[in-house]
């Protein structure tokens, strides 16, 4: 049954679950024709309760769903999301005490994302020309008579049935479409740039003007930095739909070097392609720096579990060790950095991002004297394989190198940093390569099979420790998940920005596990199924309200989720 908001009477005090279950009967309140519902966010959070607000797009001067393109709708999405939070916000000010707990006076929460545009389960359109935006509430609460915690029905109610619609009417009448059609035009023209990219021989864009360095402890531009502006050389004008184009540094496929000495900007620039896999909202000053969406930073990675994994293209021989079946629950330096490289090429990335200061030395370079001293080496530098990767693969490396020259022979591009301005030095650099080259020690590199399809066995594969009754799950922060029996640590999957983008990746992986019922499980299938179900039923159709977890989502992409499945323990690998 539904009713207009501010029909309900205004409430003494109820006890917890009595005021909850009275404010949010129906479980459908209306203003206007705004649609509240109201959902339990978790049995033991009844003061918390989470709520669906769907607006129709017409009191947002909006056209149907299906006029907008799938980039188009996740922009409105982002930019709806933000500008009620400012409404939200605004009131949270209000309900502010220096005196009193947020459970006394009572609190809005709504999800505020970071600077870049992801696909969220508080924010989506339907098909049926609506907009939902999630929200939810802290209701106030006090101690009666008997000591127990008790909802504050009358400011609950005045909470719900007064402030909310409030809100909603403040959203609505100040809706700035102008603002909006900015967010859509920027949309426009970074789908523009990732179509140029996939078409032609570039991996990576870096827009002129664009503000690199970030804000000390945050993701905000830093103010007074000194605009990107591309070297000549590297320069590339992409023609726009409306006639007038874009101009910025191109990076072309292959092997490219960013260098530099300390503090010149080149881990910067590299920080701002790497994130550039995401679009970014306007006046964020990346918003036009666009990378190759499957690209993934690459690093050394002590300690993670590796399993049943061939290595022979980077490690030669181990001793009493299969390389070509390689398993360890500790992996060094060299044998983490040889694996994760080789998952990603299995996750179909196409860019490796790569600084040196992250890296295992010894699995990266090896100059000619020392090959020509150590006779007997079992790893095979990335040096001697990059090339080849990169002519069987299509995989492309973006180096951040300061210490070493060994690239630099076989680069196909040099970027140097100095004081945050970027220089073309290719020419400069085959030059001084030719005058000094040094005769390297000769081997032989055998073809390699990069390629496997990565299964594993159903059993372990489970959120259920030990096959008992209870399920085990708990998220921390953007550092670890723990599902079942398994605890994964994924603080160096840089590609996951957010604690909500965590979140996610472990729903999906429970979802995963649970659908898994057969005896062996094709991961890339098992992902792709998981993704589908997303984009058919949105992506809070994997959220179970059963776990004390964050309730915001963002979606993670499938190369991150890949790659925590190849970083669990307790299952095993064929």
């Amino acid at each position: 049954m539904s009713r207009k908001l501010g029909a309900t009477p205004q409430a003494s005090a109820f006890k917890r679950k009595e005021a909850l279950q009275a404010l949010v009967k129906g479980p459908y309140y209306y203003h206007n024709d705004i649609e509240f519902k109201f959902d339990i966010t978790h049995k033991l959070l009844l003061e918390k309760p989470t709520i669906t607000i769907k607006i129709p797009l017409s009191h947002l001067s909006l056209k149907d769903t299906d006029s907008y393109s799938s980039i188009e709708k996740l922009s409105i999405e982002d930019y709806c999301l933000r500008n009620l939070s400012h409404y939200i916000n605004l009131k949270n000010t209000e309900y502010y005490s220096r005196t009193k707990e947020a459970k006394v006076t009572g609190m809005l929460y709504i999800h505020n994302p970071g600077q870049e545009i992801l696909k969220r389960n508080c924010s989506f359109l339907k098909d049926d020309n609506y907009l939902c935006i999630m929200i939810q509430a802290l209701l106030p609460i006090y101690k009666d008579k008997e000591k127990k915690l008790t909802i504050n029905g009358k400011k609950a109610t005045k909470m719900m049935t007064r402030d909310l619609p409030e809100i909603l009417d403040d959203f609505i009448d100040n809706f700035d479409n102008t603002a909006l059609n900015k967010c859509l035009e920027t949309a426009s023209i970074q789908e523009q740039i990732r179509k140029f990219l996939s078409e032609n021989s570039y991996c990576s864009f870096v827009a002129n003007g664009s503000i690199l360095p970030r804000l000390k402890g945050t993701e905000l531009p830093q103010k007074n930095s000194l605009p990107f502006i591309s070297p000549t050389k590297d320069e590339v004008k992409i023609p726009l739909n409306d006639g007038s184009s874009i101009i910025g540094m191109g990076v072309k496929k292959g092997v490219t070097i960013i260098t530099g000495g300390g503090y010149s900007g080149k881990s910067t620039l590299l920080d701002a392609i790497s994130v550039g896999v995401y679009n970014h909202i306007p006046g964020d000053g990346r918003e036009f720096v666009i990378t190759d969406e499957t690209a993934i930073n690459i690093s050394a990675e002590d300690g993670r579990s590796i399993q049943n994994l061939d290595l022979s293209p980077f490690i030669k021989s181990l001793s009493m060790v299969n390389v070509k079946s390689f398993s360890t629950e500790r992996a060094s330096g060299s044998t983490s950095q040889a694996a994760n490289i080789i998952e990603a090429i299995n996750y179909g990335s196409k860019l490796f991002l790569i600084d040196e200061d992250k890296s295992a030395t010894n699995f990266m370079i090896k100059d000619s004297r020392m090959k020509q001293l150590i006779k007997k080496e079992p790893i095979t530098p990335f040096t001697d394989r990059i090339r080849q990767m990169f002519n069987e693969t299509g995989a492309s490396t973006i180096l951040v190198i300061g210490g070493s020259s060994e690239y630099l022979d076989i680069a196909d591009n040099v970027i140097l940093m100095e004081d945050f301005v970027a220089y073309n030095v290719t020419e400069e650099t085959k030059l001084m390569c030719l005058s000094s080259r040094e005769v390297a020690a000769y081997e032989s590199l055998e073809p390699v099979n990069w390629c496997h399809n990565r299964k594993l066995y159903g059993k372990g594969f489970t959120p259920y420790p030990n096959e008992q009754v209870s399920e085990k799950f708990d998220v921390i922060e953007k550092e670890a998940i723990h599902i079942g029996d398994e605890k994964l640590d994924l603080r160096m999957l840089s590609g996951i920005i957010s604690h909500a983008q965590l979140n996610a990746l472990a729903y999906i992986l429970r979802f995963i596990e649970i659908k898994s019922t057969s005896q062996t499980v094709d991961i890339e299938k098992a992902i792709s199924e998981a993704y589908s179900q997303i984009e058919s039923n949105g992506l809070d159709s994997i959220f179970p309200n059963i776990f004390l977890t964050e309730r915001w989502l963002e979606l993670p992409r499938k190369i991150e989720l890949a790659a925590a499945i190849n970083r669990m323990r307790t299952v095993e690998f064929l």
